[in-house]
């Protein structure tokens, strides 16, 4: 009996290579995905006192059990979770797999915005260090128990606020 196994090949190319892209997909490949890179200037305080939320870094393991519930079940629209050869299941992992890292990697950092009645977390951001004025936003997400409720952008906000007060000055994403 043969056992196989699947392999999953990304091609990634900036999009103004159309001539590559079509070759790839000619050679197998399907168009999955358009990233783009954008700069946020960390110059505005948002107002977050109205919110009964407290944003706490995660740093030790129990925090962080937490927050890998919401990685690996919340992220709904990427590449793997589209692709119906690999399917929701994986792409959670995949993402669990990222905040994990994070957790354990020297200069990468993982907060949450925390209910302060119940404790719960409710949102989860990671980024990294790259020198003392910019950071590298990497993923985040809200619960799924609390999805549409405006959280992203609250979590978001509590985010470039605690950067501000890191006195980080850039930060740059992927979307």
């Amino acid at each position: 009996e043969v056992q196989t196994s699947k392999i999953y090949v990304s091609f990634r190319t900036a999009i103004e290579n159309i001539a590559q892209i079509h070759l790839a997909e000619k050679f197998g490949f399907e168009f999955a995905e358009t990233q783009l890179q954008t700069v946020l200037k960390l110059r505005k305080e948002f107002d977050t006192s109205k919110f009964p939320y407290d944003y706490v870094r995660i740093d030790d393991e129990s925090k962080l059990q937490e927050a890998l519930i919401i990685a690996k079940s919340t992220i709904e629209h990427d590449r793997f979770s589209r692709d119906p050869m690999i399917g929701k299941e994986l792409s959670g992992e995949r993402y669990e797999r990222y905040l994990r890292d994070s957790f354990e990697r020297h200069g990468d950092e993982i907060w949450c915005v925390q209910s302060r009645e119940t404790g719960r977390l409710l949102t989860f951001r990671s980024h990294r260090i790259i020198d003392d004025r910019e950071v590298s936003l990497l993923i985040g997400g809200v619960h799924p128990d609390f999805k549409n409720l405006g959280l992203g952008v609250v979590s978001s906000h509590f985010c470039f606020n605690q950067l501000r007060v890191s006195n980080f000055k850039r930060a740059v994403t992927h979307i």
